[in-house]
């Protein structure tokens, strides 16, 4: 009786810690995966996204130069137009031409087609998991956008007997 007691409950301890390593292991893969440069811009577009439908997405990118367009009437600030911007437009990245060195990549930032940001990241550090999974961390050291002509920007070409209006 005493035996069958013992072997219970070295088979729910061996069940517990057998969890708690199959979740410890989880949670590495997932973080090793995370931290693929892919992802890791991918999860900075779903920061972006994120923080756009909460209407702050200027705690993420700032714009010092861009202005609103002297036709628009309507009283919409440019936060809020990146806000709407980012809101409904597809994200996307591509690595930038100018990058080279693989610990410090330049990322560009598309909404649709239209490229809004330049991320420039390095390697804060490495991390090693399970003796086996080593992999970078990585930190954003620059930002640069690119909406200094606005948010939506057309080139209109007329014939010179032509008269165009914006807004009336």
């Amino acid at each position: 009786m005493k035996f069958k007691k013992f072997l219970m409950i070295y088979i729910g301890i061996l069940v517990v810690l057998s969890a708690i390593f199959l979740i410890y292991v989880h949670n590495c893969l997932v973080n090793y995966e995370r931290a693929q440069i892919n992802n890791y811009v991918s999860s900075i577009e779903q920061d972006w996204i994120k923080s756009a439908k909460k209407g702050k997405i200027s705690k993420h990118i700032t714009s010092t130069n861009a202005q609103i367009s002297k036709y628009e009437k309507s009283g919409v600030t440019y936060e809020q137009g990146l806000n709407e911007l980012i809101k409904t437009s597809t994200l996307s990245h591509k690595l930038n031409l100018e990058s080279k060195d693989k610990t410090a990549p330049i990322y560009d930032i598309y909404a649709n087609d239209k490229k809004i940001a330049t991320v420039s990241l390095k390697i804060k550090g490495y991390v090693t998991k399970l003796g086996l999974l080593t992999y970078p961390e990585w930190e954003i050291t620059e930002i640069k956008t690119y909406l200094d002509e606005g948010l939506y920007s057309y080139n209109i070409t007329t014939p010179s007997n032509y008269k165009v209006s914006i807004n009336g």
